[in-house]
Formats: structure tokens, sequence, C-alpha cells
């Protein structure tokens, strides 16, 4: 018995001292609220995709007319000061990988309210981009490129007028798609929230929902051409874009400009 409670005394001094390494390098109990805003820049040239990744900042991507793509952090965050927030940018081959939060070691000890991760990138540039975030919302305006991905956990999506294959992956947050003059196919995935689609009257479209529970508010006048409740195919004009749509129990909104 006394072996017993030698041994369990030994594991909880390990623990505490543990825990005061933690708490020391960590900068202690203390936490402190402090202003971050980070700008810098990179260039694109020779570069095929922008990765850009947040867990927790609200994105921002609109085009310039700069050369080089232009990238500013910025909110506010309590911490003990020994770790703040920053954003990295790392060019692997061809790829641009722009990545925003806390080091994996802060991130236990540090909250982040109301960031924003804003991105600039130049009209020049017409290749592949891929947008990720945890729980922030992403906006995207205008950006004409080959391809668009953008996908989120619980944030909610905008895209408006921009040009090129979209793909949209959502767990919970709404999809929202403004198309003035639509000229790509788009896939949009959606567990719980919704989809809304704004399209122009002369749109050119054929679209395909499956839906185990969501339904579909048609304010558009698509000519349905099968619904039995989960599978629906329409279309409008001669349907020469796709539109793929598919929820759990997310509707689906189609609206005219």
């Amino acid at each position: 018995m006394k072996k017993v409670v030698l041994w369990i005394l030994g594991v909880s001094s390990i623990c505490l001292g543990i825990g005061l390494l933690i708490i020391s390098y960590s900068g202690g109990f203390e936490f402190q609220k402090k202003n971050i805003d980070i700008s810098k820049t990179s260039s694109i040239q020779n570069i095929e995709a922008i990765n850009i990744t947040s867990s927790s900042a609200n994105i921002f991507v609109k085009p310039t007319d700069e050369s080089n793509i232009s990238i500013r952090y910025f909110g506010e965050a309590r911490s003990n000061g020994k770790n703040d927030p920053t954003v990295t940018i790392n060019e692997v081959g061809s790829d641009l990988n722009i990545t925003s939060g806390m080091p994996d070691t802060a991130a236990m000890y540090t909250t982040l309210e109301g960031f924003k991760l804003e991105i600039k990138i130049p009209t020049t540039y017409s290749k592949n981009i891929k947008v990720k975030s945890d729980t922030g919302d992403i906006e995207m305006d205008s950006l004409i490129l080959k391809k668009i991905e953008v996908s989120v956990t619980s944030g909610d999506i905008n895209l408006t007028n921009c040009k090129g294959e979209e793909q949209i992956d959502s767990k919970s947050g709404d999809v929202k798609i403004v198309d003035s003059v639509l000229e790509s196919n788009k896939t949009i995935t959606s567990s719980s929230g919704d989809v809304s689609l704004f399209l122009s009257q002369n749109s050119s479209l054929g679209f395909i929902f499956d839906t185990e529970t969501g339904i579909i508010s048609d304010l558009f006048g698509v000519t349905m051409q099968q619904n039995d409740g989960k599978h629906m195919i329409g279309r409008a004009n001669d349907g020469k874009y796709n539109i793929s749509v598919k929820t759990t129990s997310g509707n689906l909104n189609i609206n005219k400009l």
C-alpha cells in the first residue's frame, strides 16, 4: 500500500511539473488584449495554385491591379503575449500556401476575436485557388480564374460574380452565389446550410438537386424535368452550364437578379 501511495505521489509531482512548465512557457496565467495587424505581399510568378487556410478568421478575397498578391491579417487577440497570431506565406513548387492563425503550441491559451484575412489577387493571375476555413465566413468577389474551390465547416460562403469552375463545400453554413453572367459550371455540397443562387434572367443552366429533407424554392422560373422530392432535375434556356447541388437538410433557392 505504501508503494502505491508513493507511486501516486510521484506521478502527481511529474504532472504538476509538466503543468508548471507549460504555464511558464506560455507566460503565466495573465491574458492581455492585443491588436494585431499584419500586412505581407508575395509574387505570383510561376504560381499555378493559391491555397488559403484559416481556422477562425473571416476571409475576404478580391482582385487588384497590383502585380503582387497582398495579404492583411488583423483583429484582437487575448493571449499571454508569448505567441501572437500570425500569417505565413510558403511557396512549394508551383503552389503558394497562405496560412493564418495561432502556432499549434499557443492555440490552447489564446483566443482570437473578430479576425479578418483580406487577400487581394492580381487580375493577371488566372489559375486556381483553394480557400478553407473552419469557423470563419468566406467572401469572394469578381475573380476570374480557372478553378475556385471553397470549403468551410460552420461559416457562410458568399461568391459574387466570380468566373471559373466552382467547387463549394459547406458543413453547416449557408452558401450564396450571385452571378450576373453565368459562364461556368458549379458543384455545391452542403449538409444543413441553405444554398441560394441569384442569376440573371438570360442564364443558361441545367441543374441537379439531390437532398434528403431539403426543399426547392424556384423564383427564377426553371423548367422542372424530374422531381421525386429527393432528386430534382431542371433547366433554363438551353441548359449550357451545369449546376449540381447536394444537401442533407439544406434548401435550394433559385432567384432572379
